[in-house]
């Protein structure tokens, strides 16, 4: 019996790949459906005393929906306006359908324009970018959720699920993804670099002997006032002495395995080093934090440390650059200006919160 079924559908699938023989496939279909419904409309004495054909094409016309008709040649010229509105109905949507599909298709690949602003930029794509989404997540928690912009030259949709898939919990973050070619100065110009808050250029392992210059100078290009900071990490120390001495330069260069070589060597002198480095790298744990005073002109140092709820006031910033730790506590906060003074806060209760 399965062999009689692989047989038949083989047969069947042969037979309608053609479109032609598909639409006949479906005519054949519905007129034995028709047949079918004529028996079981006269098992339940829902017939009237037409003949069986009668019967039987007002079925079909049912299910295909053409205009019934009285005689054979109403019939007949019904089913010749049924076969032209198929064929014009039918041509215009799937006209529409293929353009709404092709319209949706390049929504998918990402290729609009981004108009967000202050918004993080990574260029290229390698492991560590999900550390970096943790990073500015973590720098941002006492904001509203940062803008991460993705860009390399992975297809968007499989980037997209590649993202969901290895860094599922996305609250207070909104990442976004584009596709392009990070050699492009016009590709790279959706990414809507002058208006961006920073700009990373990953290491790409997704193209082979990628040569990250290249990219920092189609970046660049895309930058006119240099006024937004490039942070490119390199694979090797090439360059990074020439590219960091250029004019105007807003280039901070990082090489990703200096660090962590420097690191390893280091946890061999030290076990306890690298808990050290990592507490000074990232933004978990205990931070220290700048904010403007002008919610408490005219307090003393003792009231404003009573109401701070959520954080231990440590000293006063003040507008000659001095720190003053633990002042008298009747020491009084001046406001803005030529004599501003900033809070100094040691926060315990926001740990990974940005600097500001």
């Amino acid at each position: 019996m399965n062999k009689l079924g692989k047989y038949l559908r083989y047969h069947f699938e042969n037979k309608i790949s053609k479109g032609s023989n598909f639409v006949v496939f479906l005519i054949l279909l519905a007129s034995t459906l028709s047949v079918l419904m004529v028996f079981l409309q006269l098992s339940l004495g829902l017939l009237n005393e037409k003949p069986f054909f009668n019967n039987w094409w007002d079925n079909l016309t049912t299910i295909i929906d053409i205009v019934s008709g009285d005689s054979f040649e109403s019939r007949f010229v019904n089913f010749i306006f049924w076969g032209l509105n198929v064929a014009i109905a039918g041509t215009i949507i799937a006209f529409l359908t293929a353009k709404v599909t092709a319209f949706m298709q390049n929504l998918k690949q990402g290729h609009s324009n981004i108009i967000d602003k202050n918004h993080y930029v990574i260029i290229g794509w390698n492991s560590n970018i999900f550390k970096i989404f943790e990073e500015i997540k973590n720098a941002n928690l006492n904001q509203s959720s940062p803008t991460v912009l993705c860009f390399n030259t992975m297809n968007n949709i499989t980037m997209r699920a590649q993202i969901d898939i290895e860094y599922p919990d996305q609250n207070n973050i909104r990442i976004l993804t584009r596709s392009g070619n990070c050699y492009s100065i016009q590709e790279l110009g959706i990414t809507n670099l002058p208006n961006a808050k920073v700009v990373i250029i990953l290491d790409d392992i997704l193209i082979s002997n990628f040569n990250i210059e290249t990219s920092i100078l189609a970046v660049r290009k895309n930058i006119p006032d240099n006024n937004i900071p490039i942070i490119p990490q390199f694979s090797k120390n090439e360059n990074i002495k020439v590219l960091s001495e250029l004019k105007g330069n807003n280039i901070h260069p990082v090489n990703k395995n200096f660090m962590i070589s420097s690191v390893t060597a280091q946890t061999i002198r030290s076990k306890f080093i690298n808990l050290i480095f990592m507490d000074l790298l990232d933004f978990d744990g205990d931070e220290i934090y700048f904010f403007p005073s002008n919610n408490f002109v005219g307090f003393t140092y003792a009231y404003a440390s009573l109401i701070l709820d959520d954080s231990t006031l440590i000293g006063i910033f003040n507008s000659d650059a001095k720190v003053l730790l633990n002042p008298n506590k009747d020491f009084r906060v001046t406001p803005l200006g030529r004599t501003a003074c900033d809070l100094f806060i040691g926060d315990r209760l926001m740990a990974g919160h940005s600097i500001q």
